[in-house]
């Protein structure tokens, strides 16, 4: 049976690469092809795509798809209303492609390229990019390495040209080697104390070591600058000699958008990126899967930092490049994370073994291999019963393939991308290029394709689901627990680069065996039913105006004793969109640390009632957030209007007939004490941004030691109090806007009042914030980091300029701050190397 199992999944993989390759071929035969341009001013060579490109009816941007003599596309956007510009280049090589000895040289390739030999001073192209309000970055990850910036349109031409010699002449100036070396070191100190980094490279770390997923991709300095000395090799040289062999213009994408005219922005596109030098394609060909048979079938034990419990089940995956309009994992992760009755996570949530499950692929666009994970945050409880969690999870899948892909399920997320195709919302201009030169790596998608891939709406295909389900069985799988504390474990290793202590052993039998799949329905696990919250349709009830005419704030429709409402109609953007925000002032003494960890307690039960009763609101598009705050519930909605009364509705019905249970009152301590104790954990610069700073300036607030003390004072019948008290007077603030006329706003005010049937809270009950009273002078306040082990520290330093600014002074304020930006930078992480 076993070897079926495994002769069944190699079909299926010799089955998606043959799908792919025949309609990656035929769909490009049947594209037009690029035909020959020359530039308006220059008359320059370029070639441009000729076919339809796929655009939102939504999308007023103009778009030209070209590709200039040495192979690079580019993708022009010109956008009118842009008060900024931008550029992103990604090119096809990232740190899968580090040579074996020499981890972490794509990541410190990214940090040299900043200096070009047209411009050869260290921080010329910083200085430039901050002195006209820009900003920029790039990032390495497993199969590419992307470049940014964002900068004000008037010079958007004399950074292309900086931006550009980066790849044409780059300087690798040897002065900047020791430096960008201490930079990466200390990038990857900086994420030693994250739990989620120490996991990822331990599953790199126990994949197969002849694959170049094993690898470490960030780089330190042991492996860029010890271990090449000790074996005899310059690491700039080496770096040059990387940059030579992959660095081509023929996998690299590049995105720029601006509000020029798209003819001036093809111009600038092959004038700067020309000469970027065409090798041909270089990109190294990934070979095999790094989750082979000598690695699967192994329960991985490791120590967590943080106080958490996670449960990670690994499943070994083809590429699927070539399903990026059916996109089966999404199909996967609907069902994975819908909390209604008949699901995994509901099932789990009543025994008190989960609070969360998320599910992904390392990335749509790996190249020759994939990887699908399921994981799962534990209670302390589901760390005991993790066997029975993967039963679970296994006895979950069993019926899913039995059911077989549901096209309605489909159809529910098709519908909700319709919609938000259609109302296409125009995204930032750095996210737009971001998004465009990376994904345009995928040699699967057509030309036509490249403006909406990952986008638009998806197509429902029932083998490419069925193909990829058929990998998640027993004898393809691997587990990773991670937890502070594991009972009768001893941990036998500890991970080269991140000291990450673990064990491996080999799966028992009864979760490797394939009878796991062929129990008797002992979960009643069935598909959910539909969701009611899914639009019928998009109406839209505005009209755009004028900019002169256009409203700048909402319009109060009335004012009571108890209640105010606020309304302003959509006259901007004409979209099916909508924002209802509703907030609970309720009667409170001057708080004290009791009750504010009374109210976050209650948040943290609010929210696990809420995202089991509600998560089908989030499929169909729409948002929320409830915050039980010390005086005050707040309650936002977003997203499609239609059904946006109704959300709120449904939430002031749960908040107002809430009744405590023993089970989740528990599960609410449990994660809030987590929650508490893993601030700890923090990096040192985000603790004093979240607990110290607001301590000292800010009234009604206590350390999370102080909260997670009051936690034992806490009983079910004193959070039964509180949740039945704030609503016995209250006043109510209202606002409504978006896609909505005057009418729908009184009507969701009069359901609101009728649903909290409440008294007026009067003035003198009503509690609010207060700041802290800074007398001039100079004050040090000194706090010793909780955990003992971390190699970094930071320094918050706050100048306070006085009580009564005026709104001049506030401007003159933040261009201070902006104009020392750059050289405090330069100054502390360029030259003193101090982060």
């Amino acid at each position: 049976m076993q070897n079926q199992l495994w002769f069944h999944a190699t079909l299926v993989a010799i089955f998606i690469g043959l799908y792919g390759w025949y309609h990656s071929i035929t769909d490009h035969a049947l594209q037009p092809d690029f035909v020959a341009r020359t530039t308006a001013n220059l008359k320059l060579p370029y070639m441009e795509f000729s076919g339809k490109l796929e655009q939102s009816p939504g999308d007023l941007r103009e778009h030209k798809l070209i590709k200039l003599p040495n192979n690079l596309v580019v993708m022009c956007a010109k956008d009118v209303d842009a008060t900024q510009a931008a550029a992103s280049l990604s090119i096809n090589i990232g740190s899968l492609d580090d040579p074996s000895e020499l981890n972490g040289l794509a990541h410190f390739l990214e940090h040299m390229l900043f200096m070009a030999k047209k411009y050869p001073d260290e921080s010329e192209y910083i200085a430039f990019i901050k002195k006209n309000a820009g900003e920029y970055n790039a990032f390495t990850s497993l199969h590419s390495t992307t470049y940014f910036f964002e900068i004000t349109n008037q010079v958007l031409e004399e950074t292309l040209d900086r931006f550009s010699r980066f790849f044409i002449d780059p300087l690798f100036a040897p002065s900047s080697v020791t430096r960008e070396l201490h930079a990466v070191d200390s990038e990857h100190k900086g994420n030693l104390q994250s739990d989620r980094r120490r996991a990822f490279q331990l599953n790199r770390a126990l994949s197969n070591s002849s694959h170049p997923y094993s690898y470490f991709g960030t780089g330190n300095l042991e492996t860029l600058r010890d271990s090449p000395q000790q074996r005899g090799l310059d690491i700039r040289n080496e770096m040059i000699r990387f940059y030579e062999t992959y660095y081509s213009a023929d996998i690299m994408k590049l995105a720029v958008v601006g509000n020029h005219s798209i003819e001036q922005l093809v111009e600038w596109s092959v004038a700067k990126f020309s000469d970027i030098k065409s090798k041909g394609n270089t990109k190294p060909q990934v070979i095999g899967q790094p989750l082979t048979s000598d690695v699967m079938g192994k329960v991985v034990h490791y120590q967590t930092l943080s106080n958490i419990y996670l449960l990670s089940l690994e499943f070994g995956l083809p590429e699927f490049k070539a399903q990026y309009k059916t996109r089966p994992d999404l199909y996967l992760e609907l069902l994975f994370k819908r909390q209604t009755p008949g699901s995994l996570f509901h099932y789990l949530k009543q025994n008190g073994w989960a609070t969360d499950i998320s599910t992904g692929t390392l990335s749509q666009d790996m190249d020759g291999f994939n990887t699908f994970e399921i994981e799962i945050n534990m209670t302390p409880d589901g760390l005991k019963h993790y066997n029975d969690i993967i039963h679970a999870v296994f006895e979950y899948l069993r019926v899913l393939v039995a059911y077989g892909p549901q096209k309605l399920l489909y159809d529910e997320i098709s519908a909700v991308k319709e919609l938000n195709f259609r109302f296409y919302e125009t995204p930032g201009v750095v996210n737009w290029v971001l998004n465009r030169s990376q994904r345009c790596h995928n040699q699967h998608i057509v030309p036509g394709h490249y403006l909406t891939a990952g986008n638009g709406v998806l197509d429902f295909n029932y083998k490419d689901v069925a193909s990829f389900m058929a990998y998640l069985h027993p004898q393809n799988y691997r587990v990773f627990l991670g937890a502070q504390n594991h009972s009768d474990v001893e941990f036998t290793t500890t991970e080269k680069y991140f000291g990450t202590p673990y064990r491996v052993d080999s799966l028992p039998l009864n979760l490797t065996d394939e009878t796991m799949m062929d129990w008797t329905e002992q979960y009643r696990f069935h598909l959910p039913t539909p969701n009611s919250f899914i639009p019928k349709s998009a109406k839209v009830v505005g009209k755009v105006v004028p900019p002169t005419e256009v409203a700048l704030a909402p319009s109060l429709l009335y004012h009571t004793d108890a209640y105010e409402l606020w309304f302003k109609q959509d006259d901007q953007f004409a979209r099916p969109h909508g924002y209802i925000r509703v907030e609970i002032a309720y009667a409170q003494t001057t708080p004290l640390s009791f009750d504010r960890a009374a109210a976050q307690l209650l948040d943290k039960y609010v929210a696990i009632i809420l995202d089991g009763e509600l998560y089908n609101a989030k499929v169909a598009g729409m948002d929320y957030s409830v915050s039980f705050l010390t005086t005050k519930i707040d309650i936002e909605v977003s997203g499609f209007s239609a059904k946006l009364p109704k959300l709120v509705d449904a939430i002031l019905h749960r908040l107002k007939t809430l009744n405590i249970e023993d089970h989740i009152f528990q599960d609410s301590l449990t994660q809030m004490r987590q929650n508490y104790q893993n601030k700890r954990n923090m990096q040192p610069f985000q603790q004093l941004q979240r607990t110290e700073h607001p301590h000292f300036n800010l009234a009604y607030v206590w350390s999370f030691e102080t909260l997670e003390q009051q936690l034992a004072n806490i009983t079910i019948d004193s959070l039964q109090r509180l949740a039945t008290s704030a609503f016995e007077h209250t006043y109510v603030k209202i606002i409504v806007s978006g896609n909505y006329y005057e009418s729908d706003a009184m009507d969701t005010a009069r359901n609101v009042q009728q649903i909290l049937d409440s008294q007026p809270l009067s003035a003198d009950k009503q509690v609010h914030g207060r700041v802290v009273a800074i007398e001039p002078g100079h004050y040090i306040h000194r706090t010793q980091m909780s955990d003992a082990s971390s190699l970094n520290g930071a320094s918050l330093v706050t100048i306070y300029c006085g009580s009564q600014l005026s709104a001049k002074d506030r401007v003159i304020t933040e261009l201070l701050a902006h104009i020392n930006g750059s050289p405090f930078f330069n100054m502390l992480r360029t030259k003193e190397q101090l982060g």
